[in-house]
């Protein structure tokens, strides 16, 4: 009965933690004010309460300075989440906000882009708005919208959690034998 209950509770803990063992993908269109246009791809992971870290992704932007391909700039490992980086005047955090009912999505640091010939973009939340501003001082106001959701489990991931669960199952029932059996 007591190995019943032990895997039972490995199960458990298994099914409880899953849903945050996931990589998400995101995608949105940006329309600006003065016509700047863009479509983002983020990829990231829950860190929960609604809250994704974004750990790659691009698109296309078209800002009416530059324009063409956008690569993230992912935050440098062991950077604790939620703590701003910034490249000269550009600050980012690569949070993202997919629940939001106002079409907020980014924080006031945002997400940082780089263009193909070097220039970054800003994108980030100011004002009840999404604003973006680049490395030459250009700025503009725009909108988000979330135009599809992806979510992909990690199996692998999974399936190491659940490997090392049931090892640390299976030690304990080895070790522990009734009292008077042979060795």
């Amino acid at each position: 009965m007591k190995r019943f209950g032990l895997t039972l509770l490995a199960l458990a803990t298994a099914l409880a933690i899953s849903p945050a063992a996931r990589a998400d993908d995101f995608t949105f269109n940006y329309s600006g004010t003065a016509g700047e246009t863009g479509t983002l791809d983020l990829q990231g992971a829950n860190e929960g309460s609604g809250v994704w870290l974004i750990t790659s992704g691009g698109g296309i932007f078209d800002d009416g300075v530059d324009s063409g391909t956008i690569t993230l700039i992912p935050l440098p490992p062991g950077t604790p989440v939620g703590s701003a980086i910034t490249i000269g005047d550009l600050a980012y955090n690569d949070l993202l906000y997919p629940m939001s009912q106002v079409g907020q999505f980014v924080d006031e640091n945002g997400l940082l882009f780089q263009f193909a010939d070097g220039d970054y973009l800003n994108l980030y939340y100011y004002f009840g708005q999404i604003d973006w501003s680049d490395n030459l001082g250009n700025t503009g106001i725009g909108t988000l919208a979330l135009s599809s959701v992806t979510v992909t489990p990690e199996p692998g991931t999974l399936l190491l959690m659940g490997t090392g669960l049931m090892l640390l199952v299976g030690l304990q029932m080895r070790t522990k034998q009734p009292a008077g059996s042979a060795v």
